[in-house]
């Protein structure tokens, strides 16, 4: 397993040296700049995003919301290419994405626009199994902790490799993270990201047991 770490923070976080300093077990990181890639290219991010890069962290991917297929898709096309050219990212997290197989077809367009980049499809619940036919890796939970106990999976998303799921579980105390390490691994999540930050945003800090989460991935 590996830690997927929604970095939705400025490039002046403290976050971006922690995760460079300590790169093992992190698997995947999503840049978010400003609900997307924001307006203007920030120098210091590019750096930010090329010392990841440096310290071997596996992926570094662009956050770009879709509102559930309904942005259109030379807005998205846009964006890609802003990420690309501002910050060398050619990957991407597509965020907002609906579970049913309707905007399939929006996405493939997506993929297509891509290229040869991978991309990672945020839907926070297991959708159609066709976006595995669109999605590197598809985010098939985002919620709490007591959200994540009760929460039940399709058996076929244990017929695939673990590396196309990730699972996102906020709002978890410090005596439960392993826990919920150890469920993620019964339910095939190749990457997850375990935080005791709670909503609004619970994506603009590490979880104070981050290293110790860190090194259980990895190990």
């Amino acid at each position: 397993m590996a830690a997927l770490v929604p970095a939705y923070v400025d490039s002046s976080s403290r976050v971006w040296s922690v995760l460079a300093s300590a790169p093992q077990g992190v698997g995947i990181v999503i840049v978010n700049p400003d609900s997307g890639v924001g307006s203007a290219p920030m120098p210091s991010l590019r750096r930010r995003v090329a010392a990841l890069r440096r310290a071997g962290v596996g992926l570094v991917v662009g956050y770009i919301a879709t509102d559930f297929g309904r942005r259109p898709v030379p807005e998205v096309v846009r964006e890609m290419r802003r990420y690309r050219s501002w910050y060398g990212i050619d990957d991407y997290n597509l965020s907002d994405v609906p579970v049913t197989a309707r905007a399939l077809p929006y996405y493939r367009e997506l993929r297509s626009a891509a290229g040869g980049g991978h991309i990672v499809l945020s839907t926070g619940a297991v959708p159609d199994r066709g976006y595995l036919a669109v999605a590197d890796v598809i985010t098939t939970f985002e919620g709490s902790e007591r959200q994540y106990r009760e929460a039940r999976f399709p058996a076929w998303t244990r017929r695939y490799p673990p590396a196309r799921f990730a699972h996102i579980v906020y709002a978890t105390p410090a005596r439960d993270w392993p826990r919920v390490v150890a469920l993620a691994r019964s339910r095939n999540a190749g990457y997850l990201f375990v935080t005791d930050a709670s909503l609004p945003n619970p994506y603009d800090v590490l979880p104070t047991y981050f290293g110790a989460e860190r090194r259980a991935l990895a190990g």
